[in-house]
């Protein structure tokens, strides 16, 4: 009763089967003991920025801010985003409440569960590591330090700046940059130069048996 701020990170991303009640039941607990003894906080919401959804062509540009249409494709970001819309609801109806929704893209750092960066640095390290289709890919991760930056950011003006706000947290850098950078301090000097056209990469894959571990 006596809490100011309440910063939810709570969230499942491997069992299926815990994801509703954890995103949604959890939630919809808290907003109805909030409701009940009137408390006045601010709730900061860990998000996910796959609310948003895949794009029809994984190639394709998009530009997606705080006000693109959300169209979520797996359990987790679908509880996520139904999470949001509570918290968005419940504000509206009730004054004394405020929250702050963070949408970050793929995070990573020491000891995450996200091990994307760690299986490209691994590549990377033995030689496996090939272009596909572009030298333009990007790659759009959130390091953990500037995630909670943000938070701190947040809580210095969660009373008029970041108040009722939603905010997409990314940063987007070219995977050739990546690459260079990671050869350059693990001294590699041996790749696989020139790039491989991204259909024919598919059609091998989908030949491949799914009990074969492939690096893609």
């Amino acid at each position: 009763k006596n809490t100011t701020i309440f910063i939810n990170l709570a969230g499942e991303i491997l069992d299926n089967h815990k994801m509703k009640d954890l995103h949604i039941g959890f939630l919809n607990k808290a907003l109805n003991y909030i409701n009940q003894n009137e408390i006045s906080l601010h709730w900061i919401q860990l998000s996910s920025i796959g609310a948003y959804g895949k794009p029809d062509i994984p190639s394709k540009k998009r530009f997606i801010d705080e006000k693109y249409i959300l169209n979520p494709v797996g359990e987790y970001e679908k509880t996520k985003s139904s999470a949001d819309q509570l918290i968005i609801d419940f504000q509206k109806s009730n004054s004394y409440f405020t929250y702050s929704i963070l949408r970050p893209s793929q995070i990573i750092g020491k000891n995450m569960t996200n091990k994307s960066i760690s299986n490209l640095i691994s590549s990377i390290s033995k030689g496996y590591y090939f272009t596909i289709g572009s030298y333009k890919s990007i790659r759009s991760y959130v390091n953990i330090n500037d995630l909670v930056g943000v938070i701190i950011l947040i809580l210095k003006s969660y009373n008029n700046i970041s108040k009722n706000k939603i905010y997409n947290i990314s940063q987007n850098i070219l995977l050739a940059r990546i690459v260079k950078e990671l050869r350059k301090e693990k001294h590699i000097k041996y790749f696989i130069p020139g790039i491989i056209p991204e259909k024919i990469i598919r059609l091998i894959v989908f030949f491949i048996p799914a009990f074969i571990k492939f690096p893609l």
